[in-house]
């Protein structure tokens, strides 16, 4: 398996996401430990409600896409407080990151790999397909700036967690909005981090064959998804 390139490394030993024009992409979620129980706790509300997977984290939420242009879109964020990544700006300003004219609202859900079903863990495609067999989807691609607007109390994820290498940062949360095509040398995506109080939008680099580990937690849309 080809390694994917490690979280830079700090004075305080604290990580603060993947190289400017690297990945990071293997574990992620909650921490970079194996979950707890309640951590693992499959979700159980009803579709209008919001449950949790952990002391802070709700699973499920609405999130409404579209209306703003790239250049609005990137001024939220800033005006929000969002700090972003070069790849992360990079995936925005690009062609291929269109932009929805009109509004739209999507129903998301967060669920780790051990709660679709894979408790050993798995490639992205086999998360995707254990998504799709639980009946949720894939995320359109500029939901990722969006959630992360509509997301501002994200817990923590680097004070007191010990940085990782080769692995998703702790309480990293990733947008799930591509398959990779089967031996893709490389894909890119968006996850949500607050580091040391600061809410980050970042990009990352991966590979198809990468394995994402059992607390990695991932962003779907559901079936009550709707424009």
């Amino acid at each position: 398996m080809r390694p994917n390139p490690s979280l830079e490394a700090t004075a305080t030993g604290k990580a603060l996401g993947p190289r400017a024009s690297q990945c990071h992409h293997p574990s992620r979620g909650p921490s970079a430990f194996p979950a707890s129980a309640p951590q693992l706790k499959r979700c159980t509300t009803k579709p209008d409600q919001v449950c949790v997977t952990n002391s802070s984290k709700p699973c499920r939420r609405q999130v409404s896409i579209g209306g703003l242009s790239k250049t609005e879109l990137i001024e939220r964020l800033a005006t929000a407080g969002i700090e972003m990544n070069s790849i992360a700006l990079a995936m925005l300003e690009d062609d291929s990151f269109r932009m929805q004219e009109q509004p739209a609202t999507f129903e998301v859900e967060l669920r780790t790999l051990n709660e679709l079903g894979l408790p050993d863990g798995g490639t992205l495609a086999q998360a995707i397909d254990a998504a799709t067999a639980l009946g949720f989807g894939l995320c359109p691609r500029e939901l990722g700036p969006y959630l992360r607007l509509a997301y501002m109390d994200q817990e923590e994820g680097s004070v007191g967690y010990e940085a990782t290498r080769h692995q998703a940062p702790p309480g990293s949360i990733t947008v799930v909005d591509q398959r990779p095509k089967e031996d893709e040398s490389e894909y890119q995506g968006l996850y949500l981090r607050r580091i040391e109080g600061k809410l980050w939008l970042r990009g990352y680099r991966s590979w198809s064959g990468h394995l994402w580990q059992p607390q990695d937690t991932l962003v779907f849309t559901t079936a009550r998804s709707a424009a």
